[in-house]
């Protein structure tokens, strides 16, 4: 059954008030860079939690400039599917290929649009720009995906080896 506990809702580490600061040229490289090394010590600490699949997709591939294709939602299953064109990026060219994230055991999922005007002009999700996993308690997680259109997706799972 589904239940819709309060969690987080909202990018923790690259938030777009972040992402809209780093547009200004006055942003010092320490406050770039400060999210993707507060949140890379972040997962470095929860890796071991995280299910394999997951760590396995993540080392593998970057959701960094996928664009959405689909998202399916089945309440009844309570499966998430999120179809992506993922940027694989080779040395002279970047290559379009399609993946399928497939979440089980979702309790919660929400969309929401952070910002009026997206940073690209898009009318769509755009590129997904950042993406944070977070662990809720034992078995709970939280996958929070940011797109260039202000766009955030919040998927919260349970998982169980």
């Amino acid at each position: 059954m589904l239940s819709f506990a309060k969690v987080n809702k909202m990018m923790k580490y690259f938030t777009m008030e972040w992402l809209l600061a780093c547009q200004d040229s006055d942003v010092s490289e320490k406050d770039m860079n400060r999210p993707a090394k507060d949140y890379g010590r972040y997962y470095t600490s929860i890796k071991k939690q995280l299910p394999i699949q997951f760590v396995v997709f993540d080392k593998s591939y970057s959701l960094h400039d996928a664009m959405l294709r689909k998202l399916n939602f089945n309440v009844e299953k309570q499966q998430l599917k999120i179809n992506l064109m993922l940027a694989i990026v080779h040395k002279k060219f970047i290559e379009g290929r399609k993946g399928t994230i497939t979440y089980t055991g979702v309790t919660d999922f929400s969309s929401s649009k952070r910002i009026e005007k997206p940073l690209a002009g898009s009318d769509s999700h755009g590129f997904l720009v950042y993406d944070e996993i977070e662990v809720i308690s034992p078995g709970v997680f939280e996958h929070r995906l940011l797109f260039e259109s202000g766009i955030e997706l919040n998927i919260t799972f349970t998982y169980s080896a």
